[in-house]
This record gives structure tokens, C-alpha cells and sequence, in this order.
């Protein structure tokens, strides 16, 4: 009965390390598109700038 428990413990613990191992890389993803749409809008803004 003991093992059982045990073995749930981990099961448990896995999942919350990997739930906030998800939440991370899921953060540094919606970081990484964020930085390339910013990008893309400032290189957008400088070359209407240098159009005009």
C-alpha cells in the first residue's frame, strides 16, 4: 500500500515539473514571437523612412 502512494507522490511531482517545465517553454516562445513581430515592425518603420 505504501508503494502505491509512493509511486503517486512521484507521478505527482513529475507532473508539476512538468507543467513548469511546459509554462516555460510555452513563456519563451510567446518571448521569441514578440521579439520577431517587433522586429519585423522596426525594419518595416525604417525602410518606409528611408523611402520618404
Amino acid at each position: 500500500m505504501s508503494k502505491l502512494t509512493k509511486n503517486n507522490g512521484s507521478l505527482a511531482s513529475q507532473y508539476r515539473q512538468y507543467m513548469s517545465t511546459r509554462l516555460i517553454l510555452l513563456t519563451l516562445l510567446a518571448v521569441g514571437i514578440t521579439l520577431s513581430l517587433l522586429y519585423d515592425l522596426s525594419e518595416g518603420l525604417l525602410l518606409c523612412l528611408m523611402a520618404t
